[in-house]
């Protein structure tokens, strides 16, 4: 019996190009992979459902780490292998001590419920083009029991210090937040989970070394699990030093150029290209 492996996915600026799509050359190969004893996993900072058009093009029927870690969801049961949420009073705390006044909108979700503070374009794009439970206002009343992700979008960086004051939380110092770079936009995150944490209970879901794991990761927040993975790989278009610098090799083409396909083309030259290149 053939042993077990797993290839292991991040998918923004990884596995998906600028566009955000998978070209169909890359969705053959993985699909020929899959028959070589290989799992592939979606790991991804993403919801599951904005994962799921990937996974079901990809023709998956493994578990998909969502949110950085937080999430390990087998859409197969339609259950959560791994779910790790936010207390809602250390979201309620933000917004009481900066006042709803001073945000531009926040965005908070669960499974399948979105809950804003106001009615705006500001972070509409986490709603579309899903079919999601949508509320707005009322923040205290409808604000899911159990988030998954939060989103702020301050008014004026004059708050950013007190933000970063009140994301350092003592009552639960493993959340933290953290702002995109070059935005008023912050989001929340557990300082001690990420991809890796995750992805050990995975491999332990599927009785699978890590040593029989590849990684692949373009971003910071891919770092652990790529440093960590049996065959490391770093996307050649990632602009993490510390990424590059972890990682066991750097993919032969950029995400625009199945970097991903054409990198396993050799770590595992037993799959046949004709699939690759003529299916």
């Amino acid at each position: 019996m053939k042993k077990q492996r797993i290839i292991v996915l991040d998918m923004d600026g990884s596995l998906l190009d600028d566009n955000k799509k998978i070209s169909q050359k890359s969705v053959n190969f993985l699909k020929k992979v899959q028959a070589y004893s290989y799992k592939i996993v979606l790991a991804s900072g993403r919801p599951f459902r904005a994962v799921k058009p990937y996974y079901e093009q990809l023709g998956l029927d493994t578990l998909v780490i969502c949110y950085n870690g937080a999430v390990i969801y087998n859409p197969q049961t339609s259950k959560f292998l791994y779910k790790k949420t936010y207390p809602r009073e250390y979201i309620l705390n933000i917004v009481e001590t900066i006042g709803e006044s001073n945000f531009e909108n926040i965005v908070v979700e669960d499974f399948n419920h979105l809950e804003y503070l106001e009615k705006n374009d500001t972070l509409s794009v986490f709603a579309h083009p899903y079919d999601m439970k949508i509320t707005y206002g009322d923040f205290k009343t409808n604000l899911p029991k159990e988030p998954l992700s939060c989103v702020f979008a301050l008014k004026d960086k004059k708050d950013v210090p007190l933000f970063i004051k009140l994301g350092a939380n003592k009552k639960h110092r493993n959340i933290n937040v953290r702002f995109w770079d070059g935005t008023l936009l912050a989001e929340t995150y557990f300082s001690d989970i990420n991809k890796y944490t995750s992805l050990l209970k995975v491999l332990e879901y599927y009785n699978i070394p890590i040593e029989n794991s590849i990684c692949f990761g373009d971003g910071d927040n891919d770092l652990e699990m790529v440093s960590q993975a049996g065959i490391g790989v770093a996307m050649k278009n990632s602009t993490s030093k510390f990424l590059k610098q972890s990682a066991d090799m750097l993919t032969l083409e950029d995400n625009n150029h199945d970097g991903i396909a054409e990198t396993l083309k050799v770590l595992i030259p037993e799959v046949n290209d004709e699939v690759y290149f003529y299916n």
